[in-house]
C-alpha cells in the first residue's frame, strides 16, 4: 500500500549509488558541554521497570486517545463497539512501541560495533553508550506490557528498507547517521508529548511509559539535533540538493511506519481484511490533518537551508 502524501518519490531528479550515499561527509565528532551535559544526568540509571506500576495496568482502557487512531473520524470506524475501538487503540499505541524498538536497536547494534574500535572512549561515545542502555530500558518496557497487557506481539511492519540501510552502514559520525537519527528521534519525541498532554490520566502504566520515554528522548534529541547541526555546517549547496530524496524518503518512511499501521495491525483489533482497513487510513484526510499538524515542522532544519521537502 502506498499512501497518496507520504509516498516515497520514484522520481526525485538524482541517482545515488549506494557506496556514494553511504559516505556523504563525515566531519569530526566534537566533545561538547551539551554531551557533557546528557552524561551527568543520565546517571544516575533507574530502572523503567521498576518505575512502571504494573500492578495498575488497566486493559479496558484505550491506550491511545481516539484522536491519535488512524481511522478516527470515518464514519465506518466511529460505528464500531466499543469494545473493538479500545482494541484498535492498544495495539496501535503497540505498534508506535514497535516502530520505535525497530529505530532504537539498529542505533544500538551499531553503537556495540564501534565500541570495538580502538578509540571508543570519546566523550561522545560515552553518551551513545547511556543511550544504548535507555533503549535497552525500552525493549524491556515493551516486553513486559506485551506480557501483561493481553496483546499479542504484532509480527509484521512497514519494511523501512532505506531508513535502516542508512542507519546500519552509513558512518556513524557522518552526515547521513544523524539525518536519520535526527528525523525519527524527533518524530517519535513529538507522538510522546502529543500523548502526554492529550491523554494522561487514561492508565498509570501508559501514562508512566510514556513520560519514561520522555524524559530520555529529550535527552537523545538534543543530541541527535546537535550532531545534525554540526554535520550540516558547511554543506555545500550542491550537496544539500542531493541529500534532499534522502531526507524526504526516510522522513516519509518513518511516517508511514507509525501512522499508516500495517494490515496486521487492524487483523489483531478483529477487523478484517486489514488490507481494507489499512486503505481507510491512508485515505482518511482527518489522519492526514492529525499527522500534519504534529509533525509538519520537523524538517524545519533542512528546510531552512533550502531543501524544498513536502
Amino acid at each position: 500500500m502506498r499512501h497518496r502524501k507520504f509516498a516515497v518519490p520514484v522520481a526525485c531528479g538524482c541517482h545515488f549509488r549506494r557506496d556514494t550515499i553511504l559516505n556523504m561527509s563525515s566531519f569530526k565528532d566534537p566533545t561538547s558541554r551539551l554531551v557533557e551535559h546528557l552524561s551527568s544526568t543520565s546517571t544516575p540509571y533507574i530502572d523503567p521497570l521498576s518505575r512502571i506500576p504494573w500492578e495498575r495496568l488497566n486493559r479496558r482502557a484505550h491506550w491511545l486517545p481516539e484522536a491519535a487512531v488512524s481511522l478516527n473520524g470515518w464514519a465506518e470506524y466511529m460505528n464500531l463497539p466499543e469494545d473493538q475501538r479500545r482494541m484498535l487503540s492498544r495495539y496501535e499505541f503497540l505498534n508506535i512501541l514497535l516502530a520505535v524498538q525497530r529505530f532504537e536497536s539498529v542505533f544500538m547494534e551499531r553503537v556495540s560495533l564501534a565500541l570495538r574500535e580502538a578509540n571508543n572512549s570519546s566523550t561522545a561515545m560515552k553518551y551513545r553508550v547511556h543511550m544504548m542502555r535507555e533503549h535497552a530500558g525500552h525493549a524491556l518496557v515493551l516486553m513486559e506490557l506485551l506480557r501483561g497487557g493481553g496483546v499479542q506481539r504484532l509480527r509484521r511492519g512497514h519494511p523501512a528498507r532505506f531508513t535502516r540501510l542508512i542507519t546500519r552502514y552509513a558512518d556513524i559520525d557522518g552526515l547521513l547517521f544523524w539525518v536519520a537519527i535526527y528525523i525519527g528521534e524527533e518524530i517519535y519525541n513529538r507522538m510522546f508529548r502529543w500523548l502526554r498532554k492529550h491523554h494522561a490520566g487514561a492508565c498509570p502504566v501508559i501514562d508512566e511509559l510514556i513520560r519514561t520515554h520522555l524524559v530520555d528522548a529529550a535527552r537523545h534529541l538534543s543530541h541527535a539535533h546537535e550532531m545534525l547541526e554540526n554535520a550540516l555546517t558547511g554543506v555545500s549547496s550542491l550537496k544539500l540538493q542531493m541529500l534532499r530524496p534522502v531526507v524526504q524518503r526516510i522522513n516519509n518512511e518513518i511516517v508511514r511506519d507509525i501512522f499508516y499501521p500495517h494490515r496486521s495491525v487492524y487483523e489483531a483489533s478483529g477487523l478484517y481484511p486489514g488490507e481494507y482497513w489499512a486503505r481507510i487510513a491512508a485515505n482518511n484526510p482527518h489522519r492526514d490533518r492529525f499527522v500534519q499538524q504534529l509533525i509538519g515542522t520537523t524538517l524545519r532544519p533542512f528546510r531552512k537551508r533550502g531543501m524544498n521537502i513536502k
